[in-house]
C-alpha cells in the first residue's frame, strides 16, 4: 500500500537505520543520493513537524505524512497499556 510505503520510508529516515535498504525495499525508485545525510533527516523532520506533505530539498524529494500519523499507533498503545 503506497501510504504504508510512505511511512516506512520516513521512519527509516527517521531513525537512520539501514536507510537506503529500506527505500529500496519501499520503493525501487527512491534513492538517496550522496548528500548530507544529517541535513537530509532534518528537512524531513522539519517537513513532519509542520505538517508538509511534500519536501523538496537539494538531494531529496520525498511524500510526508504528517508524524502523528506516524506515531499514533505508539500513542495508541501506551494509552492502552496506561489503563
Amino acid at each position: 500500500k503506497p501510504y504504508q510505503n510512505r511511512v516506512t520510508t520516513t521512519v527509516a529516515i527517521l531513525g537512520l537505520i539501514a536507510t537506503e535498504s529500506a527505500l529500496s525495499a519501499t520503493d525501487t525508485g527512491l534513492h538517496l543520493l550522496a548528500a548530507d545525510v544529517r541535513k537530509t533527516v532534518q528537512a524531513i523532520i522539519a517537513a513532519g513537524v509542520h505538517g508538509q506533505t511534500r519536501l523538496f530539498y537539494p538531494y531529496y524529494i520525498a511524500i510526508i505524512p504528517p508524524l502523528y500519523y506516524i506515531f499514533s499507533p505508539v500513542y495508541e498503545l501506551v494509552a492502552r497499556l496506561g489503563n
